[in-house]
C-alpha cells in the first residue's frame, strides 16, 4: 500500500494532537507534526513530504510567509499546501490562495471534509507529476531524435530540439519567435505542400495525430527542404508535438526511379508503358468532350542492316539522333520509343491532315540529318485519326496497318487510314 507523507505545521500543540488523531484513521497517511514554520522548513529539506497542512497564525514566521518560502524553492514548489485556520474572512481566504495555497479549510475541522480535500490535492499532485514525467520524457526523446522536433500552440514555438535549431539558425525559442511572429511563416505554403501547417495542426487536434508532406524554408536558406511532418496532440489538446523528417533525398530518389519507370533509358523518350497510359487518357477525353487526336507510328527502314554493318553502338547512336529530331520538332506532343526501332507519337487536338503534315516534316528531318555519321537514314510512317468508335487497341491496330502500307509502298513515305 502506497504511503503519503503529510506534514502538519501549527504552533498550538492541542491542535496538532487533534489533527494527527483525525488523520491517523487513514492507513495510507504517515503524519509528522511540527510547532513552527522554521521546524517545518527544516523537515521539508530533510524528508519526503507529499502534502502540507499549514496554520496561518504563527509567531516569527506565519503560514503565508512559510508558503512563500516553499514556493521559491524548485525542489519544494510542487508540494500542495492546505491552510488550516480559525480565520475565515474573505480577505484571509483571498490572501491564502495568493500566497501559494492550494486549498483552505476552516476550524473547527470536519474530518470527512478535510480527508476529502487532502485526497483531492493528492490526486491533482499525482496527475501533475505524471504530466511532468511525460514532459521530461518528451524532452529527452526530442533531444535524442536526429529529426527536427518542435512543440507549438499553433502560433509560437514552445519547445524545439537541437536539430531544429541547427537547421533554423536560431539558438532558442525566444530568438526564433522574434524573427517568426507566426511559426507557419517558415513553411512554404505555396510549394509542393499537401497541407499548410495550420491544417496539419487542426487535423491533429481533431483526430489526435496527423501527417503530411510540406516544404520547410528558413530565412537564411536559399532553398527549402521537403519534410514529412507527423503531428501528435499533447495532453492539454492545445499544444502539438511535430516531428519533421527530411525526405528531400528520398523524394529525389523516388522521382528518379519514377522517371526510369516511364522513360526509355537509351533515348530518354517516354516508353511503351507511358504511351499506353496516355493513349487510354486521350481516348477517354475524346469520348467525354468530343475532341479529336491523331497517332503517328513509324520505324527505321532497314535498321537491321545498320546494326549488322556498323554494329549496335552505331545503331544506338541512330536511335538517339532520331529521338532528338522528334523532340526538337514536336515539344507539345507525347513521343515514345514503342520498341526496338519503332516510335509512336500522340498528337492531342490534331486532325488527320495536320498529323500527315507533321509526319512529313519529321520524315524529311530524319532523312536530311547525317549527324550520326551515316549517308542516309529513312523512316516509314503510318498515321490515323481517332474516331468515336475507337479504343486504344483499335487505334494501334489501324496505325500499324498504315505503317505496313508505307513499307509495302517502298518505304520512306507516309500512309494513313481513315
Amino acid at each position: 500500500m502506497k504511503k503519503y507523507h503529510l506534514l502538519c505545521v501549527d504552533d498550538d500543540e492541542v491542535n496538532l494532537i487533534s489533527l494527527k488523531a483525525l488523520l491517523d484513521k487513514v492507513p495510507q497517511f504517515e503524519i509528522h507534526c511540527v510547532r513552527s514554520a522554521q521546524a517545518g522548513l527544516k523537515w521539508l529539506l530533510e524528508h519526503k513530504v507529499d502534502l502540507i497542512l499549514l496554520d496561518i497564525m504563527m509567531p516569527e514566521i506565519d503560514g503565508f510567509e512559510m508558503a512563500s518560502l516553499i514556493r521559491k524553492r524548485d525542489a519544494l514548489s510542487h508540494i500542495p499546501i492546505i491552510y488550516v485556520t480559525a480565520r475565515d474572512d474573505d480577505t484571509v481566504v483571498s490572501e491564502a490562495f495568493n500566497k501559494g495555497g492550494n486549498d483552505y479549510i476552516s476550524k473547527p475541522i470536519r474530518s470527512e471534509e478535510l480527508i476529502a480535500r487532502i485526497w483531492m490535492q493528492i490526486g491533482l499532485m499525482t496527475k501533475e507529476q505524471e504530466i511532468r514525467q511525460k514532459l521530461s520524457l518528451i524532452e529527452y526523446m526530442m533531444e535524442m531524435q536526429p529529426s527536427m522536433v518542435i512543440v507549438t500552440d499553433g502560433h509560437k514555438l514552445l519547445k524545439a530540439n537541437r536539430p531544429f535549431f541547427e537547421c533554423s539558425g536560431y539558438d532558442s525559442e525566444e530568438s526564433f519567435n522574434i524573427h517568426y511572429h507566426d511559426i507557419s511563416s517558415c513553411f512554404d505554403e505555396h510549394g509542393d505542400s499537401q497541407d499548410s501547417l495550420a491544417q496539419l495542426i487542426e487535423k491533429a487536434r481533431e483526430s489526435k495525430q496527423a501527417s503530411t508532406i510540406m516544404n520547410l524554408k528558413f530565412e537564411h536558406q536559399a532553398e527549402g527542404i521537403t519534410v514529412k511532418a507527423d503531428a501528435v496532440c499533447m495532453g492539454n489538446d492545445e499544444d502539438i508535438l511535430i516531428t519533421f523528417t527530411d525526405i528531400s533525398e528520398i523524394q529525389e530518389e523516388n522521382e528518379m526511379l519514377w522517371h526510369d519507370v516511364l522513360h526509355d533509358s537509351l533515348t530518354g523518350l517516354y516508353n511503351r508503358r507511358r504511351c499506353s497510359e496516355e493513349l487510354q487518357h486521350q481516348c477517354a477525353q475524346a469520348k467525354r468532350y468530343g475532341h479529336t487526336f491523331s497517332l503517328l507510328f513509324f520505324d527505321i527502314d532497314n535498321f537491321k542492316d545498320v546494326n549488322d554493318t556498323y554494329g549496335h553502338p552505331k545503331g544506338d547512336e541512330v536511335l538517339r539522333t532520331i529521338a532528338n529530331n522528334i523532340i526538337s520538332l514536336r515539344q507539345s506532343d507525347l513521343v515514345c520509343r514503342f520498341g526496338g526501332e519503332e516510335f509512336l507519337i500522340i498528337l492531342p487536338h490534331t486532325q488527320l491532315k495536320d498529323a500527315i503534315s507533321v509526319a512529313q516534316d519529321i520524315r524529311k528531318s530524319i532523312e536530311e540529318d547525317t549527324s550520326h555519321g551515316l549517308k542516309s537514314v529513312t523512316c516509314s510512317f503510318g498515321v490515323v485519326e481517332y474516331q468515336k468508335e475507337d479504343t486504344p487497341a483499335t487505334l494501334l491496330e489501324k496505325v500499324d496497318k498504315a505503317l505496313y502500307q508505307a513499307k509495302a509502298r517502298g518505304k520512306n513515305c507516309v500512309e494513313h487510314l481513315l
